[in-house]
């Protein structure tokens, strides 16, 4: 498992009554709250750029097999 480090942060009020809505709901920490929701959120950022990626190797894929269907189409003439 990873080191902690302890660290200071600044909220929004109404945020700090989220964290303490959710820390009292599901009887965890706010840190450990706080640590659920920066990983979630980074495990979100990685299926989004994956998401892209692939998004992007379709449309790549797609330019290509339409270049190479206008080739075969060529040499079955």
């Amino acid at each position: 498992m990873a080191q902690k480090v302890k660290l200071t942060l600044s909220l929004d009020q109404d945020l700090v009554e989220v964290l303490d809505r959710v820390s009292r709901e599901s009887k965890k920490p706010r840190s450990l709250v706080v640590r659920e929701a920066l990983r979630s959120w980074r495990r979100m950022e990685l299926h989004a750029k994956l998401a892209e990626g692939y998004r992007d190797m379709a449309d790549e894929n797609q330019e290509t097999a339409e270049k190479q269907l206008a080739v075969f189409w060529e040499i079955l003439k």
